[in-house]
């Protein structure tokens, strides 16, 4: 109600809208072993739609999922990582977007390189076989 000299008017409802600003978390670093899919547990507020982008060559069962699976491309693997982006966009009257981004780390599979050589000996006589394996982590043999 607005009162003034000449009278009295009254002014329309009106609504106001109370947007928030979008935010997204792409979740911790990870590594996973080559030839495997990792499943991403991304996380989002205020927003209308999120998408999973990458750096490097690999791709998404479903690019728009917050905990889509991606199988990393010949490319990521040789380069031992990949950057995958989250991206939550705003929902109106909010115009900003949210980004995060994690690293998931390709580690090497276990391969031998040199096999052991078959040798004959003696009972009772030492025998030394000799073996050589790539990859991550402590091997044993």
């Amino acid at each position: 109600m607005v009162t003034g000299d000449c009278g009295d008017a009254t002014s329309a409802a009106a609504t106001l809208t109370i947007g928030s600003e979008a935010t997204a978390n792409a979740g911790n670093d990870a590594s996973v072993c080559e030839g495997s899919s990792y499943t991403l547990s991304g996380s989002a507020n205020g927003y209308s739609s999120v998408e999973w982008s990458t750096s490097g060559d690999g791709g998404f069962d479903d690019s728009n999922s917050l905990t889509a699976l991606y199988t990393p491309g010949s490319t990521d693997i040789s380069n031992g990582s990949v950057t995958l982006n989250l991206t939550a966009y705003a929902t109106p009257p909010c115009t900003v977007d949210g980004t995060d981004n994690m690293v998931l780390t390709i580690d090497e599979s276990t391969i031998v390189t040199v096999d052991p050589i078959d040798q004959s000996a003696c009972l009772g006589t030492a025998v030394s076989f000799s073996v050589t394996a790539t990859g991550e982590g402590t091997l044993t043999y």
